[in-house]
């Protein structure tokens, strides 16, 4: 937890009493499942800290007619990145990962689509880019896939280098700066596993892995969704 968040928690009024009702919810023993949606909401976690906003252009490459066809605009709390093109066995990088998202789709051929302006099948050429930046921004590594001969889903386990800082940008190609902050890893398989956290110290700069009552310093392992900060001028909440 940041300072910027321990901060914005003690303005919030109502934050008393809805952290006294999630204790009392895990002492008791009529509930099952205790958990953090009302806290959330109070303090509108979701909108302020982890939404984002894509942007797709999709343009008409008719030679020498050339003009956008369409602009969709798109929110995300989490960024997934597809792990299936890669081998099993590769070494994967996060940045080239994240990067490749981005890369411009063609649609040619058979895929030709019909131009309300020119009137006929023309090429098209779609392009994604981020058009409003998250504070936090969340990538998750989509580890399963489906064996289409097993009709099962299974586990990539391909090693992944990590970034300490990721580099994104924005519409307007401008270059902005992530620094890591937490991991969710989890072991098991599709149809059941366990989640935990490693999340960086803001006060000894460590890394420490919260995995139910357990915490203990740690070196990187085996890594599931990242948690990236944005670096700006401003301070993040969280």
């Amino acid at each position: 937890m940041t300072e910027d968040f321990r901060n914005t928690v003690k303005r919030v009024n109502p934050i008393d009493f809805h952290i006294a009702q999630l204790f009392t919810d895990l002492k008791s023993r009529k509930k099952s499942v205790a958990t953090t949606e009302r806290i959330t909401d109070v303090l509108n976690v979701n909108g302020r800290v982890f939404q984002g906003e894509l942007e797709h252009n999709t343009m008409c490459k008719n030679p020498g007619k050339e003009h956008p066809l369409v602009t969709r605009h798109e929110s995300f709390y989490i960024f997934p990145i597809c792990m299936e093109t890669y081998a099993v066995d590769s070494t994967i990088n996060m940045q080239s990962c994240f990067d490749s998202y981005f890369e411009p789709i063609k649609t040619c051929d058979d895929d030709q689509v019909k131009c309300p302006t020119c009137k006929e099948l023309v090429d098209t050429e779609i392009k994604c880019s981020i058009y409003k930046l998250p504070p936090v921004l969340v990538v998750q590594l989509e580890r399963f896939q489906l064996d289409y001969y097993t009709m099962n889903y299974k586990k990539n386990k391909s090693t992944v280098e990590i970034q300490f800082q990721l580099s994104v940008k924005d519409g307007r190609e401008a270059q902005h700066k992530y620094d890591l902050y937490a991991v969710v890893k989890h072991s098991g398989s599709f149809h059941g596993g366990h989640y935990y956290a490693v999340i960086k110290s803001f006060e000894d700069h460590r890394w420490y892995e919260f995995n139910d009552s357990s915490v203990r310093k740690v070196t990187f392992l085996y890594i599931y969704i990242y948690i990236y900060i944005w670096l700006k001028m401003s301070p993040v909440f969280w």
